[in-house]
C-alpha cells in the first residue's frame, strides 16, 4: 500500500466514525421512539419519579439497579416527557458505544480499512440494540469502555488505569447486578495476566489492582449497605433470588415465566403505596426456593440449566457472525502457533479468551455478550485477515437476518 493510500485510510477512519454517528443519530431520533418505552423502562420512570418527589425509602430497590433511574431524574425534574427522555438517553448511550468500539478497535492493531468497515457494520447493530432494554444498553456502554481500559497495552504505565477500571465496574454494577461478579472475576484475572506479561512493572500492576478494587467498593459499597439494610440481610441484589428460583426443578416447562409466582398465583398487591405493579420490586415475591445440592434430582436439573446456557451462548455467537466458530478455532490455533513479539501477541489472545469465559460464567444474555462478541470480532478479523483466506465482509455481522435472530434470542431470555 502506497503512502497516499495509507494517508487516506488513516483519515477515513475518523471520517467514517463521524458519518456513522450522524447516521445512527438520524435513524435513532426518527424511528422506534415508542418502542423504547418498554415495560421495564416504565418501572425505571416510576423509580425516578420517587427520587424526584423525595420518596427515597420506596425508591431504593434491590432488584433494579439505580443508575438508570438516577439518569432519568433530571429529565423528570425539568418536565421532559417520558418518550423524549428515554430517546435522548438512548441516543447518547448509542453514540458513546460506537465511539467506545472505535477506541477498542485500536487495542488490536486493526488496519484503518478494517476499522472503517467494522464501524459501518456496527451502526445497524447498535440501532437495533437501542430498542431492547435501556438498562442493558447502558450496561453495554459501560462494559465497552471498561474493556478499552483493561485491554490497553500501557495499562501498567498509568496509575489511574486501575481507578478508571474500578469506577466503570462500579457504575456497571449500579446499572445491573450482573456486573459485580463479572468485574470481580474479570478484573482479578486480567490483573494476573498483566502481572505475568510485564514482570518489570509488577508493582504498578498491583497498585492498579488495589486502587481499582478500592474505588469499586467505595462506589458500590454504600448501595450494597443500603439495600442490605432495607431487606434485613446482606445482599448486593435480590435479582438472583427471584431469577434463580424461577426455573426450578418443579417449574412448569422449566422457563423463567413459569417459575415466577405471579404467573400461577394470580394478582399481587404492589410492594408499596406509590408503586403501580408488583414488578417494581419483585424482591417480595415468594417463589419456591431450591438448591442444586438438595438432592441428586436438583443437581441434575442445575447441570441441565448450565448446559442449556452454554448451548444458548453458542447460538448467540453464531447469530452474531456465520464465522464465529471458525474465529474461535483460529484463536486457539493462533494461541499455540503465534510466537512472541508479533503484532498479534499471545497476550491479546489470552485476554480475549479470558474475557469470553468470564462473561459466559457470570451470566448468559445476548446484549451482555455483545462486548465479548465485539472483542472476538476485532481480534478475529485480525487473525483471518492475516491469513488472507476469507473475505473481510464475511467476518462482519452485516446480515439483517443475523440481527433479527440476535434480538429474538434476547427476547427468548
Amino acid at each position: 500500500m502506497n503512502k497516499n493510500s495509507t494517508s487516506f485510510w488513516a483519515s477515513s477512519s475518523v471520517v467514517v466514525l463521524i458519518i456513522v454517528i450522524v447516521i445512527y443519530s438520524l435513524l435513532s431520533i426518527s424511528s422506534h421512539q415508542y418502542s423504547r418505552l418498554t415495560a421495564d423502562t416504565m418501572l425505571y420512570f416510576s423509580l425516578a419519579q420517587k427520587y424526584v418527589s423525595g420518596d427515597l425509602n420506596n425508591a431504593i430497590n434491590g432488584y433494579w439497579g439505580p443508575l438508570l433511574a438516577w439518569l432519568l431524574v433530571p429529565f423528570l425534574y425539568f418536565g421532559i416527557s417520558d418518550v423524549h427522555a428515554i430517546n435522548i438517553l438512548d441516543l447518547i448511550i448509542g453514540i458513546l458505544i460506537i465511539y467506545g468500539v472505535w477506541i477498542l478497535s485500536f487495542r488490536f492493531e486493526l488496519t484503518e480499512r478494517i476499522r472503517s468497515v467494522m464501524l459501518i457494520a456496527l451502526c445497524p447493530i447498535v440501532l437495533r440494540m437501542s430498542v431492547v432494554q435501556p438498562m442493558d444498553f447502558l450496561l453495554l456502554c459501560l462494559l465497552v469502555f471498561y474493556l478499552c481500559i483493561t485491554f490497553k497495552s500501557d495499562y501498567s504505565n498509568k496509575p489511574y488505569h486501575g481507578m478508571l477500571s474500578g469506577m466503570l465496574g462500579a457504575l456497571a454494577y449500579l446499572t445491573k447486578a450482573y456486573a459485580l461478579p463479572f468485574f470481580i472475576v474479570h478484573f482479578v484475572g486480567i490483573s494476573i495476566l498483566h502481572y505475568f506479561k510485564d514482570p518489570a512493572k509488577r508493582n504498578n500492576i498491583l497498585k492498579n489492582a488495589v486502587a481499582g478494587f478500592i474505588l469499586f467498593f467505595l462506589i458500590s459499597g454504600p448501595w450494597i449497605t443500603v439495600i442490605s439494610e432495607k431487606y434485613d440481610h446482606f445482599t448486593f441484589s435480590t435479582m438472583r433470588k427471584t431469577n434463580f428460583n424461577a426455573p426450578g426443578p418443579d417449574a412448569m416447562g422449566g422457563g423463567l415465566e413459569f417459575g415466577v409466582p405471579v404467573f400461577y398465583k394470580g394478582l399481587y398487591e404492589p410492594p408499596n403505596e406509590t408503586a403501580f405493579v408488583i414488578w417494581e420490586d419483585p424482591s417480595y415475591l415468594e417463589g419456591h426456593k431450591w438448591s442444586a445440592f438438595e438432592s441428586m434430582r436438583y443437581f441434575k436439573h442445575f447441570i441441565k440449566l448450565f448446559l442449556k446456557n452454554i448451548a444458548e451462548g453458542i447460538l448467540i455467537f453464531e447469530s452474531f457472525s456465520t464465522l464465529s466458530i471458525a474465529i474461535v478455532i483460529a484463536y486457539l490455533l493462533s494461541f499455540f502457533a503465534q510466537p512472541k513479539g508479533k503484532p498479534l501477541s499471545r497476550e491479546n489472545l489470552i485476554y480475549t479468551l479470558f474475557t469470553s469465559v468470564s462473561g459466559e460464567c457470570s451470566y448468559v444474555r445476548p446484549i451482555h455478550e455483545l462486548p465479548i462478541l465485539l472483542v472476538f470480532t476485532c481480534i478475529g478479523i485480525k487473525v483471518i485477515s492475516k491469513e488472507k483466506r476469507v473475505k473481510l465482509a464475511s467476518c462482519l455481522p452485516l446480515k439483517q437476518s443475523s440481527l433479527n435472530h440476535h434480538v429474538y434470542l434476547y427476547k427468548a431470555h
